[in-house]
């Protein structure tokens, strides 16, 4: 009897032993069942401590002239990039455009969106704070830089913060967009930093990446005693919105049709009342007057919170960088936008 309970407690201790041994494979190769495929850039940049991630995705795969162009200007900034695209099936075009200006190409399942991938990027780039001067996150859901970036490298300092962003939010609770951010050693060399990445899941779902990661990081940069500044602080941009209202084209607010003088109406109690919006949305304007070198695509190709006067995007464009290839933005609006305009 004694002999038939040590029989069955060793086998049910196999057991469990296999079922561990079994999890641990599992997750020490997930990366490979989540990682399709790792093709080695030229790697033009290859002995610069400037260090990219850059987030692509595509629902067909392709990789835009736009978005090449974005690579070719963060290489002749010095950033060593690693790419990494969610889109289901990279083009073989797409990845043979990205190689000349990247080290890394990494095509993976999307999961986890930009933060999952930016996890996968940041594993393979070995980064540390004695092999690195800079760390980028950006991604391609912007049109632009329409300026160099050596002269927006130039407007950052870690003597006045340890991230940068272009513009920030109070949605939630204080943190920079995700779109565009700026860590400097103090901030990737951190244990909030390493903390957040090694503790972070794989969720798809867009609202819990923005509650848990493009907000929650920011959160541990602040609790860590980090300094976060944005570029382009919302405050500015808000109390300039006040004032511009009513004056667009001359005509005060009153004088307008009834949609758009509801709109704007809406819009000038919300910021009174210290509503949190969108700033790279609602002040789309300011933000390409005041030379801010990007903006977001989803805005001109799908205007999402239905912006009466996103129209004008090409003469904003124009008159702030007169210099931008606003061709390559309607090459990709005629494949990609429900707007027409």
């Amino acid at each position: 009897m004694r002999s038939m309970r040590l029989q069955k407690l060793r086998r049910k201790t196999s057991d469990q032993l296999s079922y561990l041994a079994a999890r641990l494979a599992f997750w020490r190769n997930i990366d490979r069942w989540r990682i399709r495929k790792i093709t080695n850039g030229v790697d033009p940049c290859g002995q610069s401590t400037r260090l990219a991630v850059f987030i692509h995705f595509d629902k067909d795969g392709t990789v835009h002239p736009h978005t090449i162009e974005y690579l070719r200007d963060l290489m002749a900034a010095g950033f060593r990039t690693t790419f990494v695209t969610n889109a289901q099936n990279l083009t073989a075009e797409g990845r043979e455009a990205v190689a000349p200006f990247v080290r890394l190409v990494i095509e993976r399942q999307n999961i986890g969106l930009d933060f999952g991938a930016i996890k996968d990027g940041l594993q393979v780039t070995n980064l540390s704070a004695s092999n690195a001067s800079l760390l980028l996150l950006a991604n391609d859901s912007v049109y632009g830089p329409f300026v160099p970036h050596e002269r927006i490298l130039a407007q950052t300092n870690p003597q006045d913060a340890d991230v940068w962003g272009m513009t920030d939010s109070w949605d939630t609770k204080y943190h920079l967009q995700s779109y565009w951010l700026l860590l400097y050693p103090a901030a990737f060399g951190s244990s909030a930093f390493g903390k957040f990445w090694k503790e972070l899941r794989f969720v798809n779902s867009k609202r819990w990446v923005i509650k848990n990661c493009e907000i929650g990081l920011c959160q541990r940069f602040i609790r860590a005693g980090l300094r976060l500044q944005a570029l382009y602080p919302y405050g500015d941009l808000a109390l300039r919105k006040l004032e511009k209202i009513g004056l667009s084209n001359t005509r005060p607010l009153q004088e307008r049709d009834p949609g758009e003088f509801q709109y704007f109406s809406n819009l000038r109690a919300q910021i009174r009342e210290g509503a949190p919006l969108n700033p790279s949305h609602y002040f789309w304007d300011l933000l390409l007057e005041g030379r801010m070198p990007f903006l977001k695509r989803d805005l001109v190709a799908a205007n999402p919170v239905h912006i009466p006067d996103i129209a004008r995007w090409r003469t904003v464009l124009a008159e702030s960088f007169p210099d931008a290839n606003g061709g390559l933005i309607e090459l990709h609006l005629k494949s990609h936008a429900t707007n027409h305009w």
